[in-house]
């Protein structure tokens, strides 16, 4: 009797391990496109060149489509990753964004070259 039940538990212990590490992959992918995000974003926000961004972000080990969207004081960066096999059907591409404070250079050089001691 024992043979019997482990043969019907076992596919379902199999299912759940398949459901759980599926679930960590996904997660770690979506780690991945953020902090490759958070990268581009504060790159951009030293007022670097867009493909200096998308080099920063393809150094952080992820590759996908790049969207960089930049305002006077803020700058998005968001990136796509495609899903991986077997969750792409249902989920499409895994989208990651991260937002900076754009960094303005007169500002900062006038506060330093005015300091000092009298």
């Amino acid at each position: 009797m024992a043979t019997a039940e482990f043969a019907v538990a076992l596919p379902a212990v199999a299912l759940v391990l398949a459901f759980v590490v599926g679930l960590a992959q996904l997660l770690l992918l979506h780690h991945r496109a953020w902090h490759a995000a958070s990268v581009g974003a504060r790159v951009a926000a030293r007022a670097e060149s867009d493909d200096a961004v998308r080099a920063a972000i393809r150094q952080s080990g992820v590759s996908g489509a790049t969207s960089i969207t930049r305002s006077s004081q803020w700058v998005r960066v968001a990136v796509s990753v495609p899903a991986p096999r077997g969750f792409g059907w249902a989920l499409g591409d895994i989208t990651a964004g991260a937002v900076a404070a754009a960094e303005r250079g007169d500002e900062g050089d006038a506060a330093n070259s005015s300091g000092g001691s009298p």
